[in-house]
């Protein structure tokens, strides 16, 4: 079961100016030391160091005055902890602590803010005791540091385990939740402590203990039989609970150096207690809940870093002082840290992640999980009868409604895509939940849902749906799946009454999203639109699975935005008329619809995304068009020519990736002599006159190797036509085959199109050069036929120099040598290039590194099947990357670990 009871808030995350105000810094700093050499004054190196400290936190401060604060994200997902909500707390009473979030949520608030104070209380302690009683020289070790790279790294210290450790734990599968968690506290780390003085928590292996059925200080031995029975307890816990959706509540730095991410549990989720609660009776010969790790029920926190005493510290001798062994205390450094923590929390607090499984590990060396040793997991799925859920939903709603901003569920689908639950069992859920929000709108607060997602269900929702406050919803996102037969027509036809009858009383809504996905005519959207005429509020629509474009007459005269999908092959006939909409500004197709010539568009538009426009005459009466996505082109070039006349229009977005040849009956009744004429080369003819408006033409051939369809050509006079285009600001050519055209003249059409921005080019096959010595053996002239590519990429690369505004580039299967890459370098040099992606393009390390030496300004890379390895890494460490993602390329676990910790702009974690 997956449910949300608020949508996911807005991810805080911004560019963050203070890094090159760092780098500045940095610059400054040592311009000052070498002042200092010469004679400069102690006065200018601290003014320099005052200013920049100064100028970087008054920017933080203003930065989260602009940010909500932490606790209206919280209430925003109905967590209100303000002092209101805890007086009104005293006087909930329930029998089953464990299935109260709300009571939980504020001890877990109280346990969270004295830890927090805990550094200031008892200051910062490095160097000693880490974590259950073990110092940091029996965990930790810094290698040597008269390395050849000149820097200290921590090593873990693993400890085999005579009884392996048997913990039950949360692990943080979310990915994208943890690489931000981890990507922040790494940022924010090293503005104020080195590399060589923090151990990261890996972000696959996040966890958040439970309990324990064994541990290092009370070991409980059990035989092989036993740690089986133990394992099938925890997954009959796990088959009995929710999963926890979580949401970041801070983020803390205790005295002894961990940062620590703090969470609270959101409605409908199992509690942390409640569980705790349910494995110690599955573990009866666990250790006592006073010799446990986490004493504390309701806490759900993970550790992300662990500060570390640094291998050595100056003395006042000037001499090195070896500290491992010693407990080192910094005043300036633990106010440094409580402002991390701030910043942190400001940065992270709303966060929202979900735990589905519980993880039962066996770990063989002693914190094997954090450290990253030795362990055996064994994963069960959170994953309870919907019926109990919806009930602890219900009662949560109930009470504590009114602070709701949203609503969302989902049902978890099985193996084939139906509901996991039988009709009645989901009927009784529903009704539950409708019922919960009928008694919350009925409390002296009310209920002031402003928006509400229901994701696969079916017409059995409208009791849902008839609950909810129309006064007060101004979005509604409902997903219909009928994935088999569900009872009587006659019942469907009942509830699907049910749905017709509530949606016109929201007179408030906005925003409507709605899409069916089914087979029969009950089982498309047709049957809503009639009701949505009377919605006179609506600004934009969402629908999808349309059998007759007819019932799009019943969309209200207020849209401003309009998207559908429609059923192409069931009603060929149909007729798109939106005359009567006058406001309309943006209207969105699917890929494969079609805007057909008899079709009568609304003259306020001025943005319009459809799939395909075989006759221009239903667009030339749109004098306020400003925008034209083709996302499947099949026109003529006499009909992209009449696109010409409409003055308003400005960006031209043309793709090219399927193929008349594929639909032949659906075209039969054109009169076209030959294929060819939809071809982007037969289509070319008219670019130039388009030159203008024409900002991103993507011609891609992807209809697989089929013998009978003709692939795509560009001739020489295409790529040329392409050379005309003075507006480009994006160019994709994918797989395409162009016997005639040169390197020279691809990288001559280049070089015009002087605004270009992006470039995509990949499987080109072109006539590479003259090459001397073919002896028709294909394996003999393999060798020959590849060193004309690799030339014929030079001159490619050569004429990406001439394109002052590239920002991104990707290259696929296009072979890039150390000469093409000296000359991307060069182009690199004049131009903005920040984005880099290269697949299969058989780039030695030296090549990288040329490319390194050249790309200053990268910030985001991507390398997929390339030969680059080891030797490039050094290069690589000096680009000021914030992405960083590879695939099957060559690199070493040991040289990653060195070279990893120097992208200190990382934003979040290398995608591997």
């Amino acid at each position: 079961m997956q449910h949300r009871l608020t949508h996911r808030l807005r991810q805080i995350h911004y560019e963050d100016p203070i890094l090159p105000i760092k780098e500045r810094g940095q610059t400054a700093f040592w311009l000052s030391y070498r002042q200092l050499q010469r004679g400069g004054t102690v006065f200018a190196l601290l003014l320099v160091l005052f200013v920049v400290h100064s100028y970087r936190r008054h920017y933080q401060a203003v930065q989260r005055q602009a940010l909500s604060s932490c606790p209206a994200r919280l209430a925003a997902l109905g967590l209100d902890l303000s002092q209101a909500a805890h007086e009104s707390a005293r006087f909930v009473t329930s029998s089953d602590d464990s299935s109260s979030v709300w009571q939980h949520s504020i001890v877990r608030q109280q346990l969270y803010r004295e830890m927090a104070a805990g550094l200031k209380q008892h200051g910062l302690s490095l160097g000693g005791v880490v974590t259950q009683g073990l110092t940091q020289s029996q965990l930790f070790t810094h290698a040597d540091a008269s390395s050849k790279w000149g820097r200290s790294r921590i090593m873990p210290v693993l400890h085999p385990l005579q009884v392996p450790v048997r913990a039950v734990v949360l692990p943080l599968l979310d990915h994208e939740a943890a690489m931000q968690l981890h990507a922040a506290v790494r940022h924010a780390l090293q503005q104020v402590v080195a590399d060589d003085s923090v151990w990261y928590q890996d972000d696959t292996s996040m966890h958040a203990t439970l309990y324990h059925a064994s541990t290092h200080g009370h070991p409980v031995p059990a035989a092989p039989d036993a740690v089986r029975q133990e394992m099938a307890a925890v997954r009959g816990v796990a088959g009995r609970s929710c999963p926890v959706r979580a949401v970041l509540d801070r983020v803390v730095v205790t005295s002894t150096g961990v940062v620590v991410a703090c969470w609270q549990v959101l409605p409908g989720s199992s509690e942390p207690a409640g569980l705790r609660a349910a494995l110690k009776d599955a573990l009866p010969a666990a250790p006592a809940p006073a010799q446990q790790v986490v004493l504390q029920p309701s806490l759900l926190h993970i550790t992300v870093a662990r500060l570390l005493a640094p291998a050595k510290l100056p003395t006042h001798g000037g001499s090195q002082a070896i500290v491992e062994r010693q407990v080192w205390h910094s005043q300036a450094l633990q106010q440094a840290l409580a402002e991390v923590a701030a910043d942190l929390t400001d940065e992270l607090c709303g966060l929202v992640a979900v735990f589905e499984e519980v993880w039962f590990v066996e770990e063989q060396d002693l914190l094997a999980l954090g450290l990253g040793g030795r362990y055996a997991k064994h994963a069960g799925q959170l994953s309870p009868a919907t019926l109990e859920q919806a009930e602890h939903i219900a009662e949560w709603v109930t009470k504590y409604g009114s602070a709701l901003d949203s609503f969302e569920w989902k049902p978890r689908m099985d193996a084939l895509c139906k509901p996991s639950l039988d009709l009645a069992t989901r009927a009784a859920a529903f009704a539950a939940l409708a019922a919960a929000l009928q008694q919350a709108a009925a409390s002296p607060q009310g209920l002031r849902l402003r928006s509400c997602k229901l994701a696969s269900v079916s017409w059995d929702c409208d009791v849902i749906l008839q609950q909810l406050p129309v006064n007060s919803l101004t979005s509604l996102d409902v997903s219909f799946r009928f994935p088999y037969i569900e009872g009587d027509q006659a019942a469907c036809e009942r509830q699907l009454a049910g749905v017709m009858a509530a949606l016109p009383q929201m007179q408030q809504l906005r925003n409507l999203v709605i899409d069916v996905h089914g087979s029969g005519w009950l089982e498309h959207v047709d049957s809503l639109m009639k009701p949505l005429s009377s919605l006179t509020n609506l600004t934009r629509l969402e629908v999808g699975s349309l059998w007759s474009l007819g019932e799009l007459q019943h969309t209200p005269h207020s849209l401003l935005e309009l998207e559908y999908s429609w059923e192409l092959f069931d009603t060929p006939d149909d007729t798109l008329s939106l005359s009567h909409l006058t406001a309309l500004t943006k209207l969105t197709t699917g890929r494969t619809e079609e805007i057909f010539g008899n079709s009568e568009l609304p003259p306020s538009l001025k943005v319009l995304q459809c799939g395909r426009l075989v006759h221009a005459k239903a667009l030339l009466p749109l004098r306020y068009l400003q925008r034209l996505d083709i996302l499947n082109c099949l026109s003529t070039a006499e009909e992209l020519l009449r696109l010409s006349s409409l003055t308003a229009l400005t960006h031209i977005t043309i793709c090219y990736i399927d193929s008349f040849d594929k639909n032949p009956e659906l075209y039969a009744s054109y009169s076209y002599d030959d294929d060819f004429e939809l071809t982007p080369d037969a289509a070319s003819v008219a670019w130039p006159a388009l030159a203008s408006q024409l900002r991103e033409p993507h011609i891609e051939d992807d209809r697989g190797s089929d013998p009978d369809v003709k692939p795509y050509q560009l001739s020489a006079a295409a790529v040329a036509a392409l050379g005309s285009l003075t507006a480009l600001t994006s160019l994709q050519l994918h797989r395409l085959q162009c016997p005639e055209v040169q390197p020279q003249q691809l990288a001559a059409a280049q070089r015009r199109c002087t605004a270009l921005q992006v470039l995509d080019l990949g499987h080109l096959e072109l006539q590479w050069g003259p090459i001397q010595g073919l002896t028709g053996d294909a394996d003999a002239d393999a060798a020959l036929l590849d060193a004309a590519e690799v030339r014929g990429m030079q001159v490619i690369a050569v004429g990406i120099a001439s394109l002052p505004s590239l920002q991104q580039l990707a290259l696929c299967r296009l072979p890039v040598d150390m000469h093409a890459a000296v000359a991307l370098a060069a182009a690199a040099a004049g131009t903005r290039l920040t984005e880099l992606s290269m697949d299969r393009c058989d780039l030695p390390d030296c090549a990288m590194s040329a490319l390194a030496l050249g790309l200053t300004n990268l910030r985001s890379l991507e390398l997929k099947h390339c030969d680059v390895g080891d030797g490039a890494l050094p290069a690589l460490a000096r680009l000021p990357l914030q992405r960083l993602s590879w695939d099957n390329c060559e690199f070493s676990v040991a040289a990653l670990d060195l070279f990893l910790p120097r992208w200190k702009a990382l934003r979040a974690a290398p995608v591997v």
